[in-house]
């Protein structure tokens, strides 16, 4: 059986006090939430302070995750999703992988990039038949001229679009 208590947070750190004040929660076997990234922060402190393991399912940027050996996040962190797309795309043989681009790159978009980049290389460096790389920049201008003479009969075609953005990746896969 399993004693469940439900509070409503709302991202305010006076309320999140009131609930942590509450003579049960020392007493919790395990807490999960805060609903509100801004409340992580004094839920983590409270869990760390009495050992009571926290998870935090709503976020994969989850810094208190480094200070607190109680806190669990479910989300995969941004890193070890990009570590896994490289190595996935390296392992696969006799395989051209086209990274498209937005037209105009975020920072974000440049660090995913770098990131796969460079642990696609790392994985791919000892391989005899080694995989190729390409980037090509997506505009609607020009839509896929840029695309089409890259693509390669004689091998896989791996597409990869290194985006946050919903939008742009729903143009281009369009």
């Amino acid at each position: 059986s399993v004693e469940c208590f439900v509070y409503d947070t709302w991202p305010d750190s006076t309320k999140i006090k009131q609930i942590l004040a509450k003579p049960e929660m020392k007493q919790m076997n395990v807490i999960f939430g805060p609903a509100y990234a801004v409340n992580l922060q004094q839920v983590s402190d409270f869990a760390k302070a009495n050992q009571i393991p926290l998870v935090y399912p709503l976020s994969s940027k989850n810094y208190e995750i480094q200070e607190n050996p109680y806190l669990f996040h479910i989300n995969s962190a941004d890193s070890l999703l990009y570590d896994n797309v490289a190595t996935y795309l390296a392992s696969q043989n006799n395989a051209k992988v086209i990274v498209v681009t937005s037209q105009s790159p975020s920072i974000k978009e440049r660090d995913i990039i770098a990131r796969v980049k460079k642990f696609y290389q790392l994985q791919n460096e000892n391989r005899t038949n080694k995989n190729s790389w390409v980037e090509i920049p997506y505009s609607t201008e020009n839509g896929f001229d840029k695309l089409l003479p890259q693509i390669d009969a004689s091998k896989d075609n791996l597409i990869f679009i290194p985006s946050e953005k919903e939008s742009d990746v729903s143009l281009i896969v369009n």
